[in-house]
């Protein structure tokens, strides 16, 4: 297994930019051209994924992530086990604050999540 894999042999996202950054040194060291370019696609990278953290989530998004019951996640946010990034009477999770429900199998979109189409429209959007 290489350092981006799982137990499972899946590679994780996040660990890619580190990955790539390695390898664009690695293009220097031997004279070949796209560092810069691997660089470049690892910064968008960490920061979609960051931004994807960092989401705000509703109860009804929350629940269906995290296997928990909208009941549960609002008695864990009410016993600040979970902090409410939202305001009372409308509470919002951060992703990356949210539990997983050990266990549970947590329904994936079809494609997963779409970081891509998401930076990419973020890219535009910038323009």
């Amino acid at each position: 297994m290489g350092s981006t894999d799982t137990r499972d042999g899946s590679r994780r996202p996040a660990d890619l930019p580190a990955e790539w950054r390695d390898r664009a040194v690695l293009f220097e060291e031997h004279g070949q051209g796209g560092a810069v370019l691997l660089r470049y696609v690892a910064d968008e990278l960490e920061q979609a994924i960051r931004e994807h953290e960092l989401e705000l989530l509703t109860l009804d998004e929350a629940e269906r992530e995290s296997g928990y019951t909208r009941s549960a996640l609002e008695k864990q946010i009410a016993r600040r086990e979970i902090p409410n990034a939202g305001r009372k009477g409308s509470p919002r999770i951060r992703r990356c604050d949210l539990p997983k429900k050990p266990g549970s199998v947590v329904p994936v979109e079809a494609d997963g999540p779409d970081i891509v189409t998401d930076l990419l429209a973020q890219r535009a959007a910038r323009r």
